[in-house]
C-alpha cells in the first residue's frame, strides 16, 4: 500500500530487510524499540504491533523508520545524546511527512518552528530534557484498527539508562 500511495517512500523501505523480532529479541530491546525499529539494514518489528495498526498508520510508521535510513540519522548522532538526538531527528522527519501528506498524530514531536532544519540544527535548538510530545517511534499513542492484543503492553517512551550507547534508531524506531 505504501508502494501504492506513497511511491517515493514505499521504493525506499523496499531497501530494507524486514525482521521479525521474535518475544525474546523483543525483550532484549530499549523499550521505545520494541515496536519498530532500524538499524540502518534491516526494519525490526513486532508482529503482535504491527498486526493491530491501521493501515494508514503503518504507512506513516514504515515512512518514518525508512526516513531515518535515508537522511543518514544513524550515522550522523556522531557524540550527540542518544535521546535527544532521537527528539531532533524525529521532529525532522515528522515535518517531512506532514508535509507529503502523512497524518502525524497530535501527540507526536512536530513543531512548525523546525520547519526546514536539518537534526543538528534542531538537536542545538532543543533543551537538555525531555520536549512536550511523544517519539513517533515510540508508538505508545497511535490509534490501532480495534485488534486488542492480549501479550503485548504499550511500551513507553524510556528516556533512563546509558542513552550514549549505539543504539538502533527508534522504534524508532
Amino acid at each position: 500500500q505504501l508502494l501504492l500511495h506513497q511511491p517515493f517512500f514505499g521504493h525506499l523501505t523496499l531497501g530494507l530487510e524486514l525482521k521479525e523480532l521474535s518475544p525474546a529479541e523483543l525483550e532484549a530491546l530499549p523499550p521505545e524499540c520494541r515496536t519498530m525499529a532500524t538499524d540502518g539494514k534491516h526494519l525490526f518489528y513486532s508482529p503482535a504491533f504491527v498486526s493491530r495498526l491501521d493501515p494508514k498508520v503503518l504507512q506513516t510508521i514504515l515512512a518514518h523508520e525508512t526516513l531515518h535510513c535515508a537522511l543518514g540519522h544513524l550515522w550522523r548522532k556522531e557524540t550527540r545524546q542518544h535521546m535527544k538526538w532521537n527528539y531532533a531527528t524525529d521532529y525532522a522527519i515528522n515535518l517531512m511527512l506532514k508535509k507529503e501528506g502523512f497524518a502525524i498524530p497530535a501527540n507526536c514531536l512536530c513543531d512548525d518552528k523546525f520547519n526546514g532544519m536539518e537534526a543538528e540544527v534542531i538537536y542545538n535548538k532543543l533543551p537538555d530534557q525531555k520536549p512536550k510530545g511523544s517519539l513517533m517511534d515510540s508508538h505508545d499513542k497511535w490509534p490501532s484498527d480495534g485488534k486488542k492484543d492480549k501479550k503485548q503492553s504499550e511500551p513507553q517512551n524510556n528516556s533512563e539508562g546509558n542513552q550514549d550507547q549505539p543504539q538502533p534508531q527508534n522504534g524508532n524506531e
